[in-house]
């Protein structure tokens, strides 16, 4: 990880056997019928990290009706990162004395530090923490560099560009995307690498949602792989293909079937699958298994969801944080393949007036976790939101159930009574798998 941070305090200080690495993660709950804020902290080196409950520590709890917004920045928020910078500060500075037995004497023998060394979260959460002046809603959309929609026929810098020799590649870490530096740039030890793309919503709750979707457009349009004289009657085939794919590979799947509203099929919109990120990936290994006899039809679109599975499914089985050399190669040749014709076939579409393959500005933030340039060859997958959505799930079924008056109170309370059976629990699951523990 110092890889990418050589001037980091761990570095200069000389005390990385005693500093543990954090990650921030931010994101919005409903209830009540509005929004609750939750701003968790989680160690890198938690045993736990499988366990959402036991691994998630929430640091406060902000309705979003009490956001103040001035100028489009979120003062509210800005108020409590500060507060929250100022504490992890302390922990970088002072850490915590770890103190011997007391039938031992009681000695400090060591001194643990903290060092927040991530940042998790949507691309809508992380733009209010860090009130993101290039974002998704702008020309200038990507806080790693300068790449841009290509509006005004200016493609100088256009996110489309694949190539390694993209013009945004010239102001990769080169300006904060920033105005006004929000209050955790004053954390110790910050930088811009810190805050990471997430390969949830990036990919299974992004680039997926659209290339499941314009797939079944395109071959229940073309009844060759599903026949039927209605379409209702080919999506009821195709519904059944896939609950079957499921039940073969025994994996879980939400959707209950394919309709015109789950893929909102309609005319001149484009296409989206709705569905759980989950689901997303289980349609797309499904559409690669039935899509593989047509070949000869469907080459590139063939191609494209091989291409994306393998990559993938490379960065999640990969347990490592980091990926060695051979394996960083092989996502960025294989996933940059998948985005090409993805683009590719968005060009065709765009060519022949169809509303299909759309391309947003989340294909961008793809190319960043497949042509990885941080020197540690970071594993993007740990830095996937799948844990900390699971959290928020557990911990919404719980705020519904608090009164809104007093809501921020009373499930830090609920929560706080869960942590000793969720640890216990978590250590006899580790004792189980290791003896002696």
């Amino acid at each position: 990880m110092l890889l990418d941070f050589p001037n980091h305090p761990v570095q200069l200080k000389d005390c990385k056997q005693t500093s543990l690495g954090c990650t921030l993660y931010c994101d919005e709950v409903s209830a009540h019928g509005g929004q609750y804020m939750f701003i968790l902290w989680t160690s890198d080196h938690s045993p736990f990290a499988t366990n959402s409950m036991a691994s998630r520590w929430p640091i406060c709890v902000i309705p979003a009706d009490r956001y103040l917004i001035v100028d489009g920045k979120n003062i509210t928020l800005e108020c409590a990162t500060v507060a929250i910078t100022e504490s992890f500060n302390k922990l970088a500075l002072h850490g915590v004395k770890i103190k011997d037995m007391p039938s031992c004497g009681g000695k400090t023998v060591a001194r643990l530090r903290f060092f927040v060394m991530g940042f998790r979260g949507d691309w809508k959460a992380l733009k209010q923490v860090f009130h993101m002046d290039r974002n998704y809603n702008e020309n200038e959309i990507c806080w790693l560099c300068g790449a841009t929609k290509g509006n005004d026929g200016d493609l100088a810098r256009a996110f489309s560009d694949l190539s390694s020799s993209a013009g945004f590649w010239a102001t990769y870490l080169t300006n904060p995307p920033w105005s006004t530096a929000p209050g955790y740039t004053k954390l110790i030890g910050f930088h811009l690498l810190v805050i990471s793309p997430d390969l949830l919503h990036c990919l299974n709750l992004g680039v997926f949602k659209d290339i499941i979707a314009s797939t079944l457009k395109v071959i229940l349009g073309d009844q060759t792989v599903f026949q039927g004289g209605l379409l209702e009657e080919r999506m009821k085939r195709a519904t059944e293909s896939i609950r079957q794919y499921a039940r073969a590979n025994k994996l879980p799947l939400r959707l209950h079937k394919f309709t015109k509203a789950k893929l909102t099929w309609k005319t001149r919109t484009y296409p989206e699958f709705k569905g759980s990120g989950y689901d997303a990936s289980v349609c797309m290994r499904w559409l690669e298994a039935i899509l593989a006899p047509h070949s000869d039809t469907y080459g590139d679109i063939c191609t494209m969801i091989w291409a994306f599975n393998h990559s993938t499914k490379l960065l999640c089985d990969v347990p490592r944080w980091f990926l060695t050399g051979d394996e960083k190669s092989t996502v960025e040749t294989v996933g940059l393949l998948g985005l090409r014709l993805f683009l590719k076939l968005a060009s065709g579409a765009r060519t022949n007036g169809d509303f299909l393959w759309r391309v947003k500005p989340k294909v961008h933030l793809v190319h960043h976790i497949f042509a990885n340039r941080r020197p540690s060859r970071i594993n993007y997958r740990v830095y996937s939101t799948w844990m900390d959505e699971d959290f928020l799930k557990h911990i919404g079924r719980t705020l519904k159930l608090v009164s809104s008056q007093s809501a921020q109170k009373r499930i830090l309370q609920r929560w706080l009574m869960t942590i000793p059976g969720n640890i216990r629990k978590c250590f006899r699951q580790l004792r189980s798998k290791q003896p002696g523990v």
